[in-house]
This record gives C-alpha cells, structure tokens and sequence, in this order.
C-alpha cells in the first residue's frame, strides 16, 4: 500500500514539482504547528497547576494510633520544604450533634472535631480558621 502512495507521490512530482514541493511544505509546517501547539500546552498546563497548588495551604493529615506517633509525624513533617506548621492534632468523626437552647433545638449534619493544644494554635502562622 505504501508503495502506491510514493508511486503517487513520484509522479506528482515529476508532473507538478512546484506544487508537490509546496504541499510538502504546508504539510510539513502544519505538523511542526500543531507539535508545538501541543508542548506550549503540556507545558503551560503543568506550570498553570504547579502556581495553583503552590498558592493553596494543604492540610495535611498522617493518620496515626497514638498521640506519641502524631507527635512523630508532626516532627517529620515540619522538616519538610515550604512546610509553615506542623502539629499534632486529633479529630473525631460524629453522626450528628444536638444541643436544646433558648431558641430551640439545634441539630448538626455529621461532621468532625477537631481537637489541637493552645501551643500549637498559638504556632499557626496566621489566625486559624476552621471551614
């Protein structure tokens, strides 16, 4: 099959070698084209996500059994790069919370506590708001 596309080719070029050269031409810059087209947007999507994370503070959490071992991982996580703080903290999982006031009864979706010491809240570096 090949060799009746460069048979094809042969004789285009032998009857119209302006034309096949010129059609090579815009072939050949079309492609060239369309690769850089393609590795500006590799690139520019790779450095797009890399300045969108860089400016998000990420929390992160090791899951740990025991307040020793999240004191572990909070001292290892605080040695890495761009890392502000690192504490040890725990949360607790609930269903759902009730509490009758004044004003009636208040009642919660499931959510988590979070339970961290004054020492590494007053660590934080900025006010700690919780979402």
């Amino acid at each position: 099959m090949i060799g009746g596309y460069a048979k094809l080719a042969a004789v285009g070029l032998g009857r119209a070698p302006l034309r096949t050269m010129l059609r090579t031409v815009v072939v050949a810059a079309a492609v060239a084209l369309l690769g850089s087209m393609l590795v500006f947007l590799g690139h520019s999507l790779s450095t797009m996500t890399a300045s969108a994370v860089r400016s998000v503070p990420l929390d992160w959490q090791g899951p740990v059994g025991s307040y020793p071992a999240a004191r572990r991982v909070a001292a290892d996580a605080s040695k890495v790069r761009d890392v502000l703080a690192a504490s040890p903290a725990a949360t607790a999982p609930f269903f759902s919370t009730e509490h009758t006031a004044a004003a009636g009864d208040i009642r919660s979706a499931p959510g988590a506590i979070l339970a961290i010491s004054a020492p590494a809240s007053s660590r934080a570096p900025g006010p700690m708001k919780i979402e």
